[in-house]
């Protein structure tokens, strides 16, 4: 468990406390083990404390601690592409001024077999990639379903070339794998340039994949390359038949590493399979440290200095510090839910923490019962019919009181469930303001951006990615999602390069329930079910607007 771990520092040397499981990786990092102290020691010094951050991830710095072991390492000190490669003035196929870092970007990768562009969310990744496929004949983009739509307007917004920029948005498979090879014929006829835009989901299926790898792409984009971390997954290994057909292939996210080392694998055996081989067995024996039942845990992590060299052989990196953008201020909202929903919410809440003290919750099924949980906080609770039940308003009317007071202003609201979104558009009605919906049912982002809608809806897992709410200075958090890189990914929609204004975020907090632990654990950088079992007391108390 995360609380066994505990950092001491003294004058000369980080002292280390860990359980007996965590042993192998202290003796991995050269360690010595002090009897008198019980703990494991190393000289107090920066590299010691990276190697130590390194090794065991979250576990050391989220610690007790873990924040005087996260200030000896000070920041990341890794000299980044851009300092190495010369820098055009201009790129080529742009009518858009590119930024300084668009145009080291475009001069690391463009001769590359495959590049890894590791840029922070609002650094412009579509406008450099619209200068790279400038001289390719045939180019497929693979994102995420919400983004498809965004790239036909950035080739129209940047590309000062022509391009038939095709998305495939067929309802069935074996439509998409049609309209392809529709659209390879015209090109082959018309001699233009194609740029075929498919979600990841799609892809994969049998009918189009046969499609798409019957086509000698000269560049392929994975748009959000992380959603392709998994190696097993379905997506992850078609993306890595693609890289035999590519002329070249370009990762696209701000998130390499969302949740450990071992993310990039999936990612570089798509972009260029030379780096770290095609063996995930092979590539986890070298830089994870097992152990546990069966020793088939990861438990920390080796070699990461030789990791991160061949991380950067090919990655270009750039964070948010290259843009600068007006201020962002984050307002909490308590909200006190009605006497209800806190009966319903207690006898669900004590049922899952007697289940969790007995041991009967693992991480898998208690991400169930904290949905059902925070599903009540927002004033619904889901009947075992599957019907759900409206058992309180108080969120609903905190919202209300939000909306009123921004006047006209347009805002973005992000959700977690379908029934929170029914809350946002009964709220909107109360207050006579029009409301449009971004999710897996419907997309009228268009409609909110021409300024049709004032308020829109956005399920956090459809709006996080690759859209842009700039219009929006105000942005309220309904609910939240569990997972940190759609939290970051959805705060960057709106403070981002367009946006003009300073921008307040709202979160509507239900006192005293998993609001305020979900909430802590994001605001911490922890992952969250592990937070909320572990029973861990957030570092940052959360306070009232």
């Amino acid at each position: 468990m995360n609380e066994a771990v505990t950092i001491r520092m003294t004058d000369t040397h980080v002292c280390l406390r860990v359980p007996f499981d965590l042993t192998q990786v202290c003796q991995s990092l050269r360690g010595r083990w002090n009897p008198e102290w019980k703990c494991w020691l190393w000289p107090k010094d920066k590299q010691a404390a990276r190697r130590i951050l390194d090794a065991f991830g979250p576990r050391a710095a989220q610690a007790d601690g873990g924040d005087s072991l996260l200030a000896l390492a000070g920041p990341d000190e890794i000299l980044r592409p851009q300092d190495k490669v010369g820098i055009p003035d201009v790129l080529p196929g742009l009518k858009t001024k590119p930024w300084r870092h668009q145009r080291a970007a475009f001069s690391f990768a463009r001769s590359k077999r495959g590049a890894m562009l590791a840029m922070g969310m609002g650094t412009g990744k579509s406008l450099f990639t619209v200068a790279l496929l400038h001289d390719k004949r045939y180019s497929l983009i693979l994102c995420p379903k919400a983004v498809m739509s965004v790239w036909p307007r950035e080739f129209e917004r940047h590309a000062d070339y022509l391009a038939d920029v095709v998305v495939l948005s067929g309802r069935s498979t074996k439509a998409k794998a049609g309209a392809l090879k529709l659209s390879m014929d015209r090109a082959m006829v018309s001699g233009r340039q194609l740029v075929v835009v498919c979600n990841y989901d799609a892809a994969w299926r049998e009918a189009l994949a046969d499609a798409m790898l019957a086509v000698p792409w000269d560049a392929v984009v994975l748009d959000e390359s992380h959603k392709i971390k998994a190696p097993g997954g379905r997506m992850s290994r078609f993306c890595g038949e693609l890289r035999k057909v590519a002329k070249q292939v370009f990762g696209l996210t701000g998130t390499p590493m969302p949740h450990s080392p071992l993310d990039i694998y999936a990612q570089y055996r798509a972009i260029d399979d030379r780096v770290f081989g095609r063996n995930f067995s092979r590539f986890r024996q070298s830089y994870a440290i097992m152990g546990g039942f069966g020793g088939k845990q990861v438990v920390g992590y080796k070699d990461a200095d030789a990791l991160r060299a061949k991380f950067l052989s090919i990655a270009f990196q750039a964070g948010r510090d290259v843009i600068e953008l007006p201020e962002a201020v984050h307002q909490v909202v308590p909200v006190e839910i009605g006497p209800k929903a806190r009966r319903v919410y207690t006898g669900l809440a004590t049922a899952f923490y007697a289940e969790l003290d007995a041991g009967e919750v693992t991480a898998a099924n208690a991400l169930v019962k904290l949905l059902r949980l925070q599903q009540v906080t927002g004033g619904h609770l889901k009947l075992d019919s599957g019907a759900v039940e409206q058992v309180d308003g108080a969120k609903q009317e905190a919202l209300e009181d939000l909306l009123e007071g921004m006047g006209p202003e347009p805002c973005v609201v992000f959700c977690r469930f379908t029934s929170d979104i029914g809350a946002v558009k009964l709220a909107c009605a109360s207050l006579s303001l029009s409301c449009c919906e971004l999710s897996g049912a419907a997309n009228q982002l268009a409609e909110w951006q021409a300024g049709h809608h004032q308020v829109i809806a956005v399920q956090i897992q459809s709006g996080g990615a690759g859209v842009d709410f700039t219009r929006s200075r105000y942005c309220i958090y309904y609910s939240l999602g569990f997972s940190l890189g759609d939290y970051d990914q959805s705060l960057a929609r709106i403070h981002r390069p367009g946006q003009q204004r300073e921008v307040t975020y709202y979160h509507l907090i239900a006192k005293d329930t998993v609001d305020e632990q979900v909430y802590a654990a994001l605001d911490a950088r922890r992952d969250v079910v592990t937070s909320i079992m572990e029973g861990r007391k957030p570092k940052k108390a959360v306070k009232a607007a």
